[in-house]
């Protein structure tokens, strides 16, 4: 038996857990994300649904909390991890 590669599994957070664990609030989330600054997004939910389901990957949200807590720039490794991972159907 093949080992799984579990290396694209990750907790999605909805948009309330986000901003508690980063301490922002909604509108600062999405205006940091628009300019590159804060994780993206990842759209869940059904093929050709006219409405998605955001979420974001608890690990992107934390790589973000820590860098800014060592005062380091951030850059959004694991929301492109997930997305490549989402376009190749591994999640």
């Amino acid at each position: 038996m093949q080992p799984i590669d579990i290396s694209y599994l990750d907790r999605l957070l909805r948009l309330n857990e986000v901003c508690q664990i980063s301490g922002i609030c909604k509108t600062v989330v999405y205006e940091k994300m628009r300019v590159g600054q804060f994780p993206r997004q990842v759209q869940i939910g059904l093929p050709g649904a006219k409405r998605g389901t955001a979420r974001w990957a608890l690990s992107a949200v934390t790589e973000w909390v820590e860098a800014h807590k060592n005062g380091q720039s951030w850059t959004d490794k694991t929301s492109q991890r997930i997305a490549v991972a989402s376009e190749q159907g591994t999640s």
